[in-house]
């Protein structure tokens, strides 16, 4: 008998040597001095205005990351050029929380944890067929497992950072801290610009 695998979701995490009290410095500056985009239905909290080169300290970060999203590239072996595109930061307060949702228009997107208090909310991932898997079968699993789960259920660390393929549906749990917020700067990849012609 064999038992193959054939379908196979990855995610990449790992933390990063940079300095976090700096970044977090400058999300409250950013949350304090600009007006963020208007609210989202699947958005409860604030969310900043998309980040591209203009901030020193999102530079660093990208330049980090960068490094990072190379390994998970060459481990799925992609092999278009990918480039880290928009940042934007996300301010979670007491009872916020993000609806599931995924990245359209890119093809790896990623998190990273500035501030992460206890009990802020867990970041979430969906199985592609989670809807069939809830309502049908469930109740006839004698455990879970990898291979029958309809979520991965993530706690967040702060300093930690995770790249997952854009289309994988994900949200962000309850913040029940009513007195710190959660903080983190969400991001996507995409074809580097003079390769679109090649890939759309």
């Amino acid at each position: 008998m064999t038992i193959k695998q054939i379908f196979k979701y990855e995610i990449y995490e790992t933390k990063i040597n940079i300095d976090l009290d700096s970044i977090k410095r400058f999300c409250f500056l950013i949350y304090e001095t600009e007006t963020g985009i208007d609210k989202l239905e699947m958005f409860s909290g604030w969310q900043s205005k998309n980040i591209y080169n203009e901030y020193p300290i999102i530079n660093m970060l990208r330049t980090e990351i960068s490094n990072h999203l190379k390994k998970y590239l060459k481990h799925l072996k992609f092999n278009a050029s990918i480039e880290l595109d928009n940042f934007w930061i996300n301010f979670h307060e007491y009872k916020d929380y993000t609806e599931p949702h995924i990245h359209p228009f890119s093809i790896i997107s990623g998190v990273y944890f500035v501030k992460i208090p206890e009990n802020c909310g867990n970041l979430i991932f969906y199985h592609p067929a989670e809807d069939i898997m809830c309502a049908s079968i469930r109740e006839e699993y004698v455990d879970n497992s990898m291979s029958n789960s309809p979520v991965c259920v993530m706690k967040p660390e702060e300093n930690q950072f995770v790249l997952f393929p854009s289309f994988y549906k994900h949200s962000v749990g309850i913040n029940k801290n009513k007195q710190e917020k959660r903080i983190s700067i969400a991001f996507n990849a995409n074809i580097r610009k003079n390769n679109y012609e090649t890939y759309t």
